[in-house]
């Protein structure tokens, strides 16, 4: 089961697609918040406003979510909410310039497509953070980055959902406009 982290605070782009996503795709997810839920296999944290940003970093303290990371759950956390994270559990994230555009990188060797909007360093979009036995992917890339990139979606839940390739294609032209 993949669960989605405070989805009234953190869903600032859009975040519940890629659950409705998943779901459609006969992946188990669920609405997680301040009790730990049994059967997690990973944790997405939609991104978050400003505002959010303050509620976020208050609903976290003392929360389970620390000690889940430490013993082996897998977190992909969009945007601001990676931000937050890095810096309870004291791991490097990294802020750069003020950017809004569609984007081209790589993680992993491999490349990755999506937008992004705030301030975040252009070399180090994805970050990826190993926390005691779990992982922290701190990831820039906004909206539906699992549904854009299929290998991405593999790489931090193990799992594989349906074909995309057109609409993989469209981020591609995206970019390269």
């Amino acid at each position: 089961m993949i669960g989605f982290l405070f989805p009234e605070v953190c869903n600032q782009q859009g975040d519940q697609g890629y659950k409705d996503w998943l779901e459609i795709n006969g992946v188990s997810t669920r609405v997680v918040g301040g009790e730990l839920p049994t059967g997690l296999a990973g944790l997405v944290v939609g991104d978050v406003s400003e505002q959010g940003s303050a509620v976020l970093e208050s609903l976290l303290a003392n929360h389970w979510l620390i000690s889940e990371i430490e013993n082996g759950l897998t977190v992909l956390a969009i945007g601001r909410s990676g931000q937050i994270i890095s810096k309870i559990i004291g791991v490097k994230h990294f802020i750069g310039s003020q950017k809004s555009q569609y984007v081209n990188t790589e993680f992993q060797d491999k490349p990755v497509y999506g937008f992004i909007n705030g301030r975040y360093d252009l070399d180090n979009l994805i970050v990826e953070s190993l926390v005691g036995e779990g992982r922290l992917i701190n990831c820039a890339l906004l909206g539906p980055v699992g549904i854009v990139n299929p290998w991405f979606e593999k790489y931090c839940f193990d799992i594989e959902t349906a074909s995309r390739e057109d609409l993989t294609d469209h981020y591609r032209k995206l970019v390269s406009d």
